[in-house]
């Protein structure tokens, strides 16, 4: 009877850390009206892919030598070995100057995909990046929470990624993916809230802040999400969501990074080995199953 309890209840815990094998489908945003870039000169910027095919889907700031920061609905998987990360390339079909694997995601607690806002996510890397060469480095994180609108913080602010070049209308036909082989750079006015409040009639998702270019005639669109917003070396932002692409008095949605330090500085300073091993179940899985499921097996075995 003990044993068929036990058999049971290990398929239960199995089941709830079974990875959910969802593919990772190209669900985000991509530069429209852009120039031609180098990482060259935006070195903190990372692609990241399918491992199995090393499709580029998202973009990513690096900021240490094994954490990436991009955007949680980035992470349809929560299985890390079904992710990639390419830094020192601006060429989107290469394999890049360097590779890592995925070793842990960490997605924001509050995160929710059937609702906008807390879009972030921490990617920890299965080996460092080597920061020596001149095509990989970090970008600085705000020092700490801002005090009013980013656009005071960030008057010429740039956003780059691998990209559609087509504005596009969700109500005409399904977007035809066109991706730009070489890295894109757009500088793009960010709005204050009120700004954006006079611009579509809401707030913006709590803890996010709108981009929009006069007319429409820039903006990201599929497949850039995750990507950064930056000024000056620092990151501000993170590409979201919008409705449509380039589309006139339709803004773009960026995570504020500012809201997000303690989340992140948190989940840097107390990673370990164990978070490494318990991170294979799903990233809002409870801590203590792991240990149940441990303490399980030696009863088990013994009784």
């Amino acid at each position: 009877m003990v044993l068929f309890i036990c058999i049971i209840v290990l398929c239960i815990i199995s089941i709830s850390c079974h990875d959910e094998t969802r593919k990772v489908f190209n669900i985000s945003r991509k530069i429209i009206g852009g120039y031609d870039c180098s990482t060259e000169k935006y070195p903190f910027v990372v692609s990241i892919r399918t491992a199995s095919h090393l499709e580029h889907f998202c973009g990513g700031s690096l900021i240490s030598n094994v954490w990436v920061l991009t955007a949680a609905h980035c992470l349809t998987s929560d299985n890390p070995g079904v992710y990639s990360v390419i830094a020192g390339t601006s060429e989107f079909k290469s394999d890049g100057i360097q590779r890592q694997t995925v070793k842990s995601l960490f997605v924001y607690p509050k995160y929710n995909p059937n609702v906008k806002g807390h879009d972030i996510a921490l990617i920890r890397l299965g080996s460092p990046f080597d920061l020596s060469t001149n095509l990989v480095a970090t970008i600085d994180l705000p020092s700490s929470e801002l005090d009013g609108d980013v656009k005071d913080y960030c008057q010429e602010p740039m956003v780059i990624g691998w990209g559609h070049r087509q504005s596009w209308n969700p109500k005409d036909k399904p977007l035809e993916y066109v991706f730009n082989p070489i890295l894109q750079c757009i500088s793009i006015p960010i709005l204050s809230a009120q700004e954006c409040f006079d611009l579509v009639k809401s707030r913006p998702p709590e803890n996010m802040v709108c981009v929009y270019f006069q007319n429409g005639s820039k903006d990201s669109c599929q497949g850039d999400s995750g990507g950064p917003l930056f000024c000056n070396g620092t990151l501000y932002g993170l590409v979201s969501f919008g409705y449509g692409c380039a589309m006139v008095n339709k803004p773009g949605f960026y995570t504020r990074v500012d809201k997000y330090l303690s989340f992140i500085r948190d989940t840097m300073d107390n990673y370990t080995e164990f978070r490494i091993m318990r991170s294979k179940c799903t990233n809002r899985t409870i801590p203590i199953i792991g240990i149940t499921f441990n303490i399980l097996i030696l009863y088990c075995f013994f009784f």
